[in-house]
């Protein structure tokens, strides 16, 4: 009884609550999940053979002045759509286990994407090899009938049962859910608190009330993923299915084929910058960083992508704390300061301003500085638990930040000054897309807006 309540009890409240039954996930992934994703993967096939086919139609003349390009540009945006979508169905297996898109498997879909950004009526071949591709596709994933199932269940099984990432997954998806572990677990790591001074799974508690993030610590202590040791060193670990140089390499490749320049740039994480605040045992030498991005950095520059090092720069900036009487990372926090940010968008910037076909903007900059006030990420997340609800941010300390807030200055037909514009992104004539992630959008988006490394950029 005792076995069989607790899943029971956790069943009737996620009824009740009119949300999925986890207990019977696994089961909808071993025998409902297949055969929706062979239903997906068939019609994704139907969509890209009906828009190749009316592509096909489009261009069936032999001159510029024959096809209809605006036509054609639709259907061949339709065809990459519906490719992108079938490749993202094709590597999600179920709703934990995926297939390396970089595989071989895979690559079928960027063959299919290059020949789709490629059609013209000087390379014909191009759409002869598209049909050919897109017919084998249609035949490969035929609409699944009922007697098909078992055969579907049976080829899934094996990223499931016997998949050590799956049931790991699905075990911490039920902890974390568990009705049981979210009424006990904030009075546990309260205690825990309290007893040992330990703040979670989440955050390390550094040296001078610094805040490190656990996973960042982790990335250092642990083998580089180019180590073969690292998929071994923690059996609880998954492992990478995705290889981050294969698949840099392989959208260096993709850009590659459209005239699209590259530039990969790693962000330091703060351990690797303040690891002397981490732990006393660490002797840091003046203009050194500690990381395994360093060897990465090399593998990408030997496969010819280009990237910048910021470790470097960091290192030397880091001297100067005392100067400048201020640090480049958050106490509290994963994401970097004023001072660390614009040293990057100052090396970035020199590299762009090298590419052939840079030039020079006409807008005219100036900055501003305010002062927030900011909560430490690391800080809320190691006592989430501890204050018993996620949006409570009342009793943790606070940090004074100045930020260095970028505007456009207007000027009338006269040159004279007029009003001052805080930046904004021009999408309609900007040369550089950027990709990033929180340290973009951090003083850009965020609070107090126009201060993040893209303005600076700028």
């Amino acid at each position: 009884m005792i076995i069989f309540a607790t899943p029971l009890l956790q069943a009737i409240v996620e009824y009740r609550k009119d949300k999925t039954i986890q207990a019977f996930d696994i089961f909808a992934d071993a025998i409902v999940t297949p055969f929706n994703r062979a239903v997906r993967l068939h019609d994704f096939a139907i969509k890209l053979f009906r828009t190749t086919d009316s592509l096909e139609q489009v261009m069936e003349g032999t001159s510029d002045t024959v096809v209809d390009w605006d036509r054609a540009g639709r259907y061949a945006d339709e065809a990459l759509i519906a490719c992108s979508e079938m490749k993202r169905a094709f590597c999600t297996v179920n709703r934990q286990t995926t297939i390396d898109s970089t595989g071989p498997d895979a690559r079928v879909f960027d063959t299919l994407s290059v020949l789709l950004s490629y059609l013209s009526p000087a390379n014909p071949e191009f759409l002869s090899e598209l049909q050919r591709i897109v017919d084998r596709l249609v035949r490969k994933y035929p609409s699944p009938a009922f007697f098909d199932a078992p055969l579907l269940c049976a080829k899934a099984l094996p990223y499931i049962f016997w998949n050590n990432r799956y049931i790991r997954s699905y075990e911490k998806e039920m902890e974390k859910n568990s009705i049981f572990a979210s009424a006990i677990r904030p009075w546990i790591l309260h205690a825990w608190y309290i007893l040992f001074n330990d703040p979670g799974n989440k955050a390390i508690l550094g040296r001078m009330g610094w805040y490190f993030y656990t996973p960042d610590v982790e990335y250092l202590v642990k083998p580089s993923i180019l180590d073969p040791r690292y998929a071994v060193v923690d059996p609880n670990s998954n492992r990478i299915i995705d290889n981050p140089i294969h698949a840099i390499s392989n959208f260096k490749k993709q850009l590659s084929t459209r005239g699209i320049d590259l530039l990969v740039v790693i962000v330091p994480g703060k351990p690797s910058v303040y690891p002397d605040l981490l732990t006393n045992k660490v002797n840091l030498d003046q203009g050194s960083a500690f990381s395994h991005s360093n060897d990465i950095i090399g593998e990408l520059r030997r496969r010819g992508v280009e990237t910048i090092d910021l470790f470097t720069p960091f290192a030397e900036e880091r001297g100067h704390d005392g100067e400048e009487g201020d640090s480049m990372y958050l106490r509290q926090d994963t994401h970097w300061k004023a001072r660390a940010l614009r040293c990057a968008a100052k090396v970035i910037a020199q590299r762009i301003k090298s590419y052939p076909w840079f030039s020079p903007g006409a807008a005219e900059y100036t900055m501003d500085s305010v002062i927030i006030e900011k909560t430490g990420d690391v800080a809320v997340m190691s006592t989430q638990a501890l204050l018993g609800r996620s949006d409570r941010t009342d009793g943790l300390l606070t940090e004074k930040i100045k930020c260095l807030q970028v505007y456009q200055i207007k000027r009338d037909d006269h040159g004279r000054q007029g009003e001052r514009v805080l930046y904004k992104d021009d999408f309609r004539c900007s040369q550089i897309l950027i990709l990033g992630d929180s340290f973009s959008r951090i003083y850009q988006t965020d609070e107090p807006r126009g201060a993040g490394w893209i303005a600076h950029l700028a």
